[in-house]
């Protein structure tokens, strides 16, 4: 059985109906109540931190979920997306922010929290507050995995804004964490564009919306190099951006605070693989860590090759756009 499902069986015994469980869960785990009820019906997952709390305050055991458990062996939660119809995917896509929010927002009431990213790919962060360039990327998934029809034009394809919100929220609660490290394929912004321009030679994106798309990313771009030169989110997070001059082969994700570890690896575009378990997020703090060997920082200083990497992707956008 998943554990999750363990968790959510354990607590619905203990408290004898949901509408118990909600009541009383609602007086000691730091979520609102559409939170908590989301974790019992499964649409969310039950957080490390979640988990910990309610062994603490019900009394029961942690054994009963996790039972003995070997050191080799590692808990990871996969967070794959149905890509039958694009309706399920969305509603899916859209359920996964939300638990990455709640994980993001759990962090955010700890001390001392660092996020390192490695990534190959443009991270939601970056594109998240631009409406086109957040449903190109949904569009290019779906229509990878046959989500919708390889003839559905661009202009046929539509996400709801709570979606775009989620994602916005889920950026606006990663900026106020202590401090993010970002390190950087250097090629992630071309893949981007010639993705674009990939649909375009299919006639699946018209003139019009190509040159909206365009603007957006020049517009990312822009923000993107004031961030750098700041070294601080808006909130007052610190931030570090490296550029890799090897290429990395995934994306991942790691956060620590001073009581425990996360991580996430990106897959298949939009998916994700995630635990807590603390040797795999030793190793993947290791393996970001010692990327910085291969980098180069343009974030406060550096101001020539960081000028140097923006006007280069900037020629890149009217090479391909």
């Amino acid at each position: 059985m998943a554990f999750n499902q363990q968790i959510i069986e354990a607590v619905l015994n203990h408290y004898g109906s949901r509408k118990n469980a909600i009541k009383a869960l609602s007086d000691f785990l730091p979520i609102g109540t559409d939170a908590i009820y989301r974790r019992l019906s499964g649409h969310v997952h039950f957080t490390l931190d979640d988990f910990l709390l309610i062994c603490e305050h019900t009394g029961i055991s942690s054994e009963i979920i996790l039972g003995k458990r070997s050191s080799k062996h590692a808990l990871f939660d996969l967070h794959l997306l149905n890509s039958d119809t694009s309706y399920k995917a969305l509603e899916q896509y859209k359920q996964s922010l939300e638990r990455s929010c709640d994980i993001v927002r759990m962090f955010r009431e700890k001390d001392h929290v660092t996020v390192r990213h490695s990534t190959n790919t443009v991270p939601l962060f970056f594109y998240c507050s631009y409406k086109e360039l957040s449903k190109f990327k949904l569009y290019r998934w779906m229509h990878q995995t046959r989500a919708i029809n390889p003839l559905f034009k661009y202009n046929q394809f539509f996400i709801n804004d709570d979606v775009i919100s989620v994602q916005q929220k889920v950026s606006a609660e990663s900026s106020l964490l202590n401090e993010t490290v970002y390190i950087l394929d250097r090629r992630i912004f071309v893949r981007l564009m010639q993705e674009i321009f990939y649909f375009r030679e299919l006639n699946l994106l018209a003139s019009s919306e190509i040159e909206v798309l365009r603007q957006e990313v020049l517009q990312m771009l822009d923000s993107l190099e004031q961030l750098c030169i700041r070294g601080r989110y808006n909130t007052g997070g610190l931030v570090r951006i490296y550029l890799c001059e090897i290429d990395l082969e995934n994306s991942y994700i790691h956060i620590e605070c001073s009581d425990y570890q996360y991580l996430q690896f990106r897959v298949y575009s939009i998916n994700l693989i995630d635990s807590y378990n603390k040797a795999i997020c030793d190793k993947q703090k290791h393996w970001i860590d010692t990327l910085k060997q291969f980098t180069v920082e343009i974030t406060d200083s550096n101001e020539k090759e960081r000028n140097n990497f923006f006007e280069k992707q900037r020629s890149y956008v009217d090479k391909w756009l």
